[in-house]
Order: C-alpha cells, then sequence, then structure tokens
C-alpha cells in the first residue's frame, strides 16, 4: 500500500512538470484579444506596446484633413514613437481638391512629426490621372511634400487618342500645396502622337501638376521627333482641353534644330504637331550647306521640307541655292 502510495504521487509530480514546462508556454505564447481589432502582443515581445489589425488614421491641419490612413496591420512600441504598417493605403490633401493616393507593402508614422514612410513597390496615384512607381516615398508633414529619393516610373493622363506620356527618371518631389510635382534628376520621356509618331525627351528635370495635363523639361532638353532634333533650356508642352491633347510644344530660351540638311537657331521655337509646323521666333536663323537665310520670323513647314521666311535676309552661295524662301 505504501508503495502504491508513492507511485501515485510520483506520477501526480510528473504530471505537474508537464503541465508547468510544456503546456504552460502555449498559453503564454498566445495573444490576447480586445476590442476594436486591438491585440497585446506576447510577453516574448516586450518592446511592443500594442498591435492593431484594419486600422484608420486620420490627421487635420486648421480644420482640414491632411491625411488618412489605412492599414492592414500596425504596431506600436513602448521606446519609439512610430508606428509600423503593412500593407498601407494613404491619402494626401492639397490644394484646390487635389488628392495623392498613395499604397505600398509596409510603412511607417511618426506618432509626434506626423511624418511618414511607404516602402516596397510604392504607387502614388493623382486625382488627374498621373500614375508614379517607385520603391520609397516619405511624407514631410511641416513642409508638406512627398518625397521619392530613388527611381521612378511615371505614367501621365491618357490623351483622346488613349495614348500616354511614359516617363522615367529619378528623385520624386510633389508638393501639397502648389500640387507642382517635379522628377529632379535623368528624366527620360516619349509622347505618342497620330500616325504612330512619337517625339522622345530627355532632360535633367521635369514638371507636372496635379490640377491640368501641364509638362515642363528643363535643363539641357533634347527631343527627337522623326528627323528633326531640338535643344534648348526649357520646353513646355501645350494641352488643349477641348480636344484632349497635346497640340504643342514651346522652346525657350535659346533653341537649335537640326534636321538631316539643315539647322536652324532662334530664341524660341513653337512646334505645333498636328500642323507638323515649326515656328522660329527671335533672331531666327537658318543654314542649309552654304546658303544662310535670317529674318523677323522662320517657318519650316512639313516637318521641315519647305520654309518660308519673313522680312528675310540671305547669304546665298552661287552654286547652291537649295533653301526655299
Amino acid at each position: 500500500m505504501k508503495k502504491l502510495t508513492q507511485v501515485l504521487l510520483f506520477v501526480l509530480f510528473v504530471a505537474i512538470i508537464v503541465e508547468v514546462v510544456i503546456i504552460a508556454p502555449n498559453v503564454l505564447d498566445q495573444d490576447v484579444s480586445f476590442e476594436n481589432n486591438t491585440e497585446v502582443e506576447s510577453l516574448e515581445q516586450d518592446t511592443v506596446q500594442e498591435k492593431l489589425t484594419d486600422m484608420y488614421l486620420v490627421e487635420s491641419r486648421q480644420d482640414e484633413k491632411e491625411w488618412e490612413l489605412w492599414a492592414k496591420e500596425a504596431k506600436s512600441y513602448k521606446d519609439k514613437k512610430i508606428w509600423d504598417l503593412e500593407d498601407v493605403k494613404a491619402k494626401f490633401f492639397g490644394n484646390n481638391g487635389v488628392v495623392f493616393h498613395v499604397t505600398g507593402k509596409k510603412g511607417q508614422v511618426d506618432i509626434k512629426t506626423k511624418d511618414m514612410e511607404i516602402h516596397g513597390d510604392v504607387v502614388t496615384k493623382t486625382s488627374n490621372g498621373y500614375v508614379f512607381q517607385t520603391e520609397k516615398v516619405l511624407y514631410t508633414s511641416q513642409e508638406r511634400t512627398l518625397y521619392g529619393p530613388e527611381n521612378i516610373t511615371m505614367k501621365g493622363p491618357a490623351d483622346a487618342a488613349n495614348n500616354h506620356l511614359i516617363l522615367t527618371g529619378k528623385s520624386l518631389v510633389a508638393n501639397l500645396d502648389s500640387s507642382l510635382m517635379e522628377v529632379k534628376q535623368n528624366v527620360a520621356a516619349e509622347k505618342p502622337f497620330k500616325e504612330n509618331k512619337t517625339v522622345y525627351i530627355k532632360s535633367h528635370r521635369a514638371q507636372f501638376s496635379g490640377q491640368s495635363n501641364y509638362a515642363r523639361f528643363l535643363d539641357d532638353v533634347v527631343i527627337d521627333y522623326e528627323t528633326m532634333r531640338l535643344t534648348g533650356p526649357d520646353a513646355t508642352f501645350n494641352y488643349d482641353t477641348d480636344k484632349n491633347l497635346v497640340t504643342s510644344m514651346l522652346v525657350q530660351g535659346g533653341a537649335k534644330v537640326s534636321d538631316t540638311d539643315k539647322w536652324a537657331t532662334s530664341e524660341t521655337v513653337d512646334v505645333q504637331f498636328e500642323k507638323e509646323k515649326y515656328i522660329f521666333r527671335g533672331s531666327p536663323r537658318v543654314v542649309q550647306n552654304n546658303d544662310e537665310l535670317k529674318g523677323e520670323e522662320i517657318i519650316f513647314y512639313n516637318g521641315g521640307k519647305k520654309v518660308k521666311v519673313f522680312k528675310a535676309r540671305a547669304n546665298l552661295d552661287e552654286n547652291n541655292s537649295r533653301v526655299t524662301k
């Protein structure tokens, strides 16, 4: 009887040990759920203060929304004033009804400054149809700017022919107050037009608007269109809202156009794509072989096949007279 009692006590002792050593840790590893989709992290992750699922935050400035934020999961910490985010969607509100929609795989929000970072396959869409793709976007609340420091790809709004301006570059800055977006480095773009004709553009910088289809290229601009190359410091595309098309481009600040058999310089060049017409103003000059034409205004028609000069002053080679006047 005494031996049986000892055996039973031993078995009970072992059962208690098994419950404490094996079963208890499994219970401790479980998250404790609360209302509002709030979960307290396990004791092993003692730096995590709180975890939320399906989180929604809104930040206001002077009684107007500054941004809205959604995250599938968010974690806050005892020792850091940030939220770590998973599967992020955000809306940033600019002036005049302009909205920037930003999505990404992960993110962070600074609880004190309201600054934000979104990274991982980040897509930024403007309310007027621009789409930017990059790996990371930073939001600075004090300056009200979105900044994408890495390489970006941009797709412009569709025109009436369902064509888009496609652009690559680096370092995107979008100002919410002005709704101006600027790509600051290594700009390369292309824009299709009718009859499968395409304009190719390179420059150091490019600017776009969240309110309109304004597009401007700056600093060492190089434009290739069919057989012609235009160069200059500043090129702006003009958009006809009635036709929903880019109809012309103005190159200013000192422009040069070169073709297979001639070149021209002037202060400005107005390229009218639909009419295939180039208008040179501001001390225009055309050189073809050894012939030179100057005037108050020079116009290339039919992609440069015909030249018209107003108030012309010509220096012609007696052996060559192929410039049309």
